[in-house]
């Protein structure tokens, strides 16, 4: 097995479901050189994509969200239309996934997105916040990583620090009408002035980059990708990625939980 961590200059990475592409760009930041991919916001669509194999070095995305979102009342409604729609965006993922064969791929969404699995790659699922990056926003979004050579994904988390200012939940949460979009892309990490969406409404430019991953998540995700390597016995088992210390067996109490609701499923 291949132990040697990414370099980041040497990678080609598809970026899919870009929207606005904040991952895309805290990537692009971090030297790694992204593609982006077709978005409807831009009138393009997945579904007449086809992955061309062996150029991408890695895939990320961050998928429709609003089927699983916990502020949709018809998340449990397999058949609602916001439903099939992300889960079919689930598998166009996996499709696009298994056309480009990339090393890695990276999954970002809510935490009531379904596991993802694409064969020959070992997963990984993790939760993380942007305050946790050392940002101002408490959501939790869920990480789901996947690489041939089942290299571990150990972002460095930020503890005992938060930044002062507003705290949205969720993108999709309802708008201050105080809220405008140099706010908006301030709470992100992004400056307003690079991102060039003339044309757009207030409401559509809030929303479009609310729907992105905040740039200390990204840049976070970023570096955690460059030092990906191997498993080692003091990976926490829940798959968080943190280190267990001394005779821990879960770094967290939210760990302890997380593994014996594993247990318990797998005892069914």
């Amino acid at each position: 097995m291949n132990n040697k961590s990414v370099n980041p200059r040497s990678q080609l990475v598809l970026s899919l479901f870009p929207g606005v592409d904040l991952l895309g760009k805290a990537f692009a930041a971090n030297s790694f050189c992204v593609v982006r991919g077709p978005d409807p916001i831009f009138g393009d669509d997945i579904r007449e994509f086809t992955g061309v194999p062996g150029r991408f070095d890695g895939v990320i995305a961050g998928s429709p969200c609003q089927g699983f979102s916990a502020a949709n009342r018809f998340r449990n409604d397999s058949d609602h239309p916001s439903v099939q729609y992300s889960n079919e965006m689930l598998v166009e993922f996996v499709r696009v996934v298994s056309e480009v064969k990339p090393k890695w791929w990276l999954l970002e969404n809510v935490p009531g997105v379904p596991d993802v699995t694409v064969p020959a790659f070992k997963t990984q699922r993790l939760p993380l916040t942007d305050v946790e990056c050392g940002g101002v926003q408490i959501r939790t979004r869920h990480i789901q990583w996947g690489h041939m050579d089942g290299f571990v994904l150990r972002p460095e988390r930020v503890t005992g620090r938060r930044k002062s200012g507003p705290v949205p939940k969720t993108a999709t949460s309802k708008m201050s009408k105080h809220w405008n979009f140099s706010d908006q892309c301030r709470r992100q990490g992004f400056d307003p002035n690079r991102l060039d969406l003339s044309g757009w409404s207030k409401t559509a430019k809030i929303r479009a980059v609310g729907n992105g991953v905040a740039r200390s998540v990204g840049n976070v995700l970023a570096e955690a990708v460059v030092s990906a390597s191997a498993a080692k016995e003091t990976d926490c088992s829940c798959g968080c990625g943190r280190s267990l210390t001394g005779k821990q067996r879960a770094a967290t109490a939210s760990c302890r939980k997380r593994i014996q609701r594993s247990r318990d499923v797998g005892c069914k």
